[in-house]
């Protein structure tokens, strides 16, 4: 996932707010800068994912 460190993942399956088949995974990265994360939020919407902040 162009270069960026992973530094915590977690997860939620049983927020009332998901569907049965969704879960909330938070991903906490380390970048090279404003214009990676904006190139990895791309990368993941691209692929399906959504993303927030």
């Amino acid at each position: 996932m162009a270069d960026a460190n992973v530094l915590d993942v977690s997860h939620v399956r049983t927020d009332p707010r998901l569907g049965l088949d969704e879960v909330e995974v938070e991903v906490r990265l380390e970048t090279k800068g404003p214009e990676h994360c904006v190139e990895l939020a791309a990368t993941l919407h691209s692929k399906g994912y959504t993303v927030v902040g």
